[in-house]
C-alpha cells in the first residue's frame, strides 16, 4: 500500500508524504537534509504489519515546495502537526534521521501530547555550540565557512543527476536504487536542475541548528527516547558524553544503542538491524506488543 497525500502549510506550503499502512499506532519517519522520505523503503516493511507508517518529505525536501523560509524549528514542528491533522492522527512514534531528528525533537518538545515515542538516528545528540558541542567557533565564522564552501552543482536533466550519484554514492544497491522514486530536482530558468533544498534554504535549516540547546528540548519531553548514533560516523565518544551527561538526566526513559557497522545513513547499509532495534526499544520502553 502506497497512499499519496498533500497538504498545505500555515505559509501555504505545499508538503507531500505517504501513507504505506493504515492499521496499528501511528509512526512517522523523517529524512535528513538534502533527503526525501524514500530513504526509509528498506526499513517500512518490518512496520507495515503493526503500524500506520507514515513518511513525509519535509519542507524543501523531495516533493515538498522551497518556499526560501520556515526553516526554524518552530515552524517545522508546526508543519508536521499540520500533517498529523490533516491525517486525523492524534499522535504518533517518531523516528528522524540526522536534520529529521532535530525536527522530531522540536516537535516532541512542543507537542509532548502528541509524541508517543522518539527515535533519534545519528541527529539530535550533540549541540553544535557551547559546553560538550561539536564546534568551538562562533556562528558567525561557522556560517562563513559553511558559505564559502557551498557549490551549486546543476545537471541537464534528473537522469544525468541519478547517474552522477550512481558513480559517487558506493556501494550502490537495492534500497538506494529504490530512494530515488522520491527525487524532486528544481528547474532553474536556464533549463538546468539543482537539488534540494536550495543553498540558502540549506544555510538556513544550518544558521537554525547552531542555535539548538537540545537540553532545553528535551526537558520538554515526556515520552521514551531511542538514540542511535552511529558506530563509524566521527565524533562518537562527543556524542555519547553529551547524551550520558546533558540530555539523558532530564529525561524520564531512555535509551542508547550503536548498531556495529553504522554509518551517518544507517538505513541504506542497516536497515534490518536498524528496525530491529526500533522494534526492541518499542517493545521494551514503550510497551508495544509486535505482531
Amino acid at each position: 500500500m502506497e497512499k499519496p497525500f498533500c497538504y498545505r502549510t500555515q505559509d501555504h506550503t505545499l508538503i507531500h508524504g505517504t501513507i504505506h499502512s493504515d492499521q496499528g499506532e501511528p509512526i512517522l519517519f523523517l529524512h535528513y537534509m538534502g533527503g526525501n522520505e524514500a530513504i526509509w523503503n528498506g526499513v517500512i516493511p518490518s512496520f507495515t504489519n503493526a503500524y500506520r507508517v507514515v513518511t513525509l518529505n519535509l519542507r524543501g525536501h523531495g516533493k515538498s515546495e522551497d518556499p526560501g523560509k520556515g526553516y526554524d524549528f518552530a515552524t517545522l514542528a508546526e508543519d508536521i502537526v499540520l500533517a498529523l491533522d490533516h491525517l486525523k492522527i492524534d499522535a504518533a512514534h517518531l523516528v528522524g534521521s540526522s536534520f529529521g531528528c532535530s525536527v522530531a525533537t522540536a516537535f516532541a518538545a512542543r507537542f509532548p501530547e502528541r509524541t508517543l515515542s522518539l527515535v533519534n538516528s545519528e541527529g539530535a545528540m550533540q549541540n553544535d555550540a557551547g559546553p560538550g558541542g561539536k564546534y568551538t567557533e562562533s556562528k558567525e565564522e561557522f556560517m562563513e565557512g559553511l558559505a564559502k564552501g557551498a557549490e551549486v552543482n546543476t545537471y541537464p536533466s534528473k537522469e544525468a543527476f541519478i547517474a552522477t550519484l550512481k558513480r559517487e554514492w558506493l556501494p550502490w544497491n537495492s534500497i538506494k536504487e529504490n530512494s530515488l522514486k522520491g527525487i524532486d530536482l528544481a528547474l532553474q530558468s536556464d533549463g538546468t536542475y539543482v537539488r534540494k533544498p536550495s543553498i540558502a534554504s540549506w544555510l538556513q535549516i544550518k544558521g537554525h541548528q547552531f542555535d539548538i540547546r537540545l537540553e532545553d528540548w528535551y526537558e520538554e519531553i515526556s515520552c521514551p527516547v531511542l538514540f542511535l548514533p552511529a558506530a563509524e560516523e566521527g565524533g562518537l565518544d562527543g556524542k555519547l558524553s553529551f547524551i550520558k551527561e546533558k540530555i539523558q538526566p532530564v529525561l524520564s526513559s531512555s535509551k542508547i544503542e550503536v548498531i556495529p557497522g553504522t554509518t551517518h545513513a544507517m538505513m541504506f547499509d542497516h536497515d534490518q538491524e536498524l528496525s530491529a532495534a526500533i522494534l526492541t526499544f518499542h517493545k521494551e520502553c514503550v510497551g508495544l506488543s509486535m505482531i
